[in-house]
């Protein structure tokens, strides 16, 4: 299950203090192309904080008010996100709780500390409160020296697991989050000692056997958690931990330098004794990062009813149309056809979500053997590529689009090379190096007679993105792929076969018949021995996760110099 975000909430009282970490609204707003609603609670009986003890409550009222619009102006100036100003006035726990009810807000984002308003929300009994009634998850983060904005950061996320349903919600947006970052995830459990266990003086050697056993069994119930397909875009690691669970988790979260923790609300052990009462504020006060502590949606939040639709649950059958691709199913094989512009639907998470979600849909379907992947017969190619990128250089797209398009081609990528079916690549006309790139991920390629391969990276000075560079020498050797990948001239489809960088080469017309006879003779062999070949095939490729970051690094670097 992955989240997808469509409207945050972000509560400030306009302190220095509060406001230093609105840079993690502004960039899960970017990320997930959501809408921010900054909110301030204006409580009366602090009116005295804005200087104005003696006028009445409507001229309270509406000089607070013009002060939080005047202050939200600030915080978000040169913003290129959809925002929204919520000022209201009462209890900061209530008022936050009705308004994410009434804007359907998928997640709040408050800081530790403030003036009242935020240090009595987050400190004390109302954070109890506000952990049992809020609808949605809610994101704690810290508070840093008044003039530093915490960096943005979901390279490292911690989750705390206790093996109970609440706990699983929690697993959930911790995978989510780590595929959406990249990031590498941690699942940790902690035991805790009670009298006379092994951590006692007086533990005997079977204590200590009986504890190492209990371990162990911890610890594969853990991974067993971790689904197969999340080595495609995360690095999962286990820990078992013995002692107070607030204080083991901030240990481990300081000690492995985490960038977030997750945790369920309700639990049977760990959780419940985490986020209830006292136990929040030593977590949310030692810990050295933002914590998330996520709850299930409640009953009576609005469009309870539509969030699994909004959340991209995909119908069953594999007959699919939408804007970047279309789907269909000819009996063993699901036949999934790409339309044009693919390099800007790749930057829109809901085309990426629902694209993702049908590999998911295919992988899981028994009745589908192969997969066959018809390319966009409508690819402009060097005008896309280059047209592409200099609205990049030119700042005529939203600063994270680039990154959210790294981001969904590294997912795609990964996943088809872990595909657990064979996967037939169908290409044809002119295409750019990200798009040999992704064939190259495949099992078996076939292209049209007219297929050019076209490089126009090099002369907007970039690299190629897709793997081009670790999938290329390992078909051609070393020499060979250095002169491809800074080449200028096109490469026709009679050079690509004699490359073997194409498994066959036909005429336009006959694309899908050959397509299709390929596919059967994949289909003719038992599923498991296709992937198990592949599995083996691909032992080579685990690292080409870390490969296709630094890429990234590397392509980013080269956009950077670019814009200077």
């Amino acid at each position: 299950m992955r989240i997808h975000i469509q409207n945050l909430l972000y509560a400030t009282d306009f302190s220095e203090l509060s406001n230093n970490a609105i840079s993690y609204g502004i960039t899960l707003a970017r990320e997930f192309q959501a809408k921010l609603h900054l909110c301030h609670v204006i409580e009366l009986h602090s009116a005295s904080l804005y200087g104005e003890v003696q006028l009445d409550l409507p001229d309270i009222q509406r000089s607070n008010i013009e002060f939080a619009h005047h202050q939200f102006q600030q915080l978000l100036t040169d913003e290129a996100i959809a925002w929204e100003p919520l000022v209201t006035i009462g209890s900061a726990a209530d008022e936050i709780v009705r308004l994410v009810r009434e804007r359907s807000i998928d997640l709040v984002i408050a800081t530790t500390h403030g003036r009242s308003g935020l240090k009595r929300l987050l400190l004390g009994s109302v954070t109890e409160r506000l952990m049992r009634t809020l609808p949605c998850p809610l994101l704690v983060v810290r508070s840093t020296p008044e003039g530093q904005r915490p960096a943005f950061r979901m390279k490292q996320i911690l989750v705390g697991c206790d093996f109970s349903a609440d706990s699983n919600l929690a697993l959930q947006h911790a995978l989510s989050l780590a595929q959406e970052f990249q990031a590498e995830l941690h699942l940790a459990h902690v035991l805790e000692p009670g009298p006379g266990s092994p951590s006692d003086s007086t533990a005997t050697r079977r204590d200590e056997n009986r504890l190492e056993q209990l371990r162990l069994k911890v610890d594969s119930r853990l991974a067993a958690l971790i689904p197969a397909e999340a080595v495609n875009w995360c690095s999962p690691k286990t820990a078992v931990l013995m002692g107070k669970p607030f204080e083991e988790l901030t240990a481990y979260a300081t000690a492995n330098a985490m960038d977030l923790i997750i945790l369920g609300i309700r639990g049977h052990s760990l959780i419940e004794s985490l986020l209830v009462g006292s136990t929040t504020d030593r977590v949310v006060r030692q810990a050295p990062c933002p914590v998330l502590a996520v709850r299930p949606i409640s009953a009576d939040h609005p469009d309870v009813e539509e969030r699994p639709a909004k959340r991209r649950n995909i119908a069953s059958p594999l007959e699919l149309t939408r804007d970047f691709f279309n789907a269909e199913q000819r009996g063993d094989k699901a036949l999934l056809r790409l339309e044009k512009d693919l390099l800007f639907q790749m930057t829109n998470l809901s085309a990426r979500d629902t694209f993702l979600d049908y590999l998911e849909l295919v992988a899981g379907s028994s009745a589908i053997k192969v997969l066959v992947i018809f390319g966009s017969s409508e690819k402009s190619g060097r005008e896309e590529y280059c047209s592409f990128y200099e609205k990049i250089f030119q700042t005529q797209m939203e600063p994270n689009t680039l990154h959210r398009l790294l981001n969904v081609v590294d997912q795609i990528i990964l996943r088809i090379v872990n595909f657990n079916k064979a996967v037939v690549h169908v290409d044809c006309g002119r295409v750019i190096p990200i798009f040999l790139n992704f064939s190259l991920a495949c099992d078996y390629r076939i292209v049209a007679a007219d297929t050019v391969y076209q490089n126009p990276c090099v002369d907007l000075g970039l690299i190629p993105k897709g793997g081009g560079a670790y999938f290329l020498p390992r078909i051609l050797g070393f020499k060979e792929a250095y002169e491809i990948l800074l080449s200028r001239e096109d490469l026709p489809a009679s050079r690509a076969l004699e490359l073997k960088l194409v498994d066959e080469v036909v005429a336009n017309s006959e694309l899908e018949a050959a397509a299709l006879k390929a596919a059967r003779r994949f289909s003719d062999f038992p599923a498991s021995s296709v992937f198990g070949i592949k599995r083996l095939l691909n032992f080579s490729h685990r690292e080409l996760r870390e490969f296709l970051e630094l890429e990234n690094q590397v392509l980013l670097n080269c956009v950077s110099s670019r814009e200077r």
